[in-house]
């Protein structure tokens, strides 16, 4: 119950799940703890329980030595899944 409150207390544009399907837990983008190691990129964030890296922006596992830009120009069929599902 105390899980479902907190996740309900998050703003709904600050939500973000971590992207590794064994994990998937909900967190703030404030949560997500930012990786000064990874500084190529402003959206370098770790999953607080997974602790595997990800991008805070595209969503996605870090994509190492990419910016965003290229990420997505590399990766439109994930881009065009993810459309799909912001329909519903």
């Amino acid at each position: 119950m105390r899980q479902r409150l907190k996740e309900d207390s998050i703003p709904v544009t600050d939500k973000v799940h971590c992207p590794n399907p064994r994990c998937s837990t909900l967190m703030s983008t404030k949560e997500a703890i930012w990786h000064p190691v990874l500084v190529y990129g402003f959206g370098a964030r770790a999953c607080y329980n997974f602790h595997g890296n990800f991008c805070v922006y595209c969503r996605v596992p870090w994509h190492e030595n990419m910016t965003c830009a290229e990420y997505k120009r590399r990766n439109t069929t994930s881009l065009v899944e993810e459309s799909k599902l912001k329909i519903w």
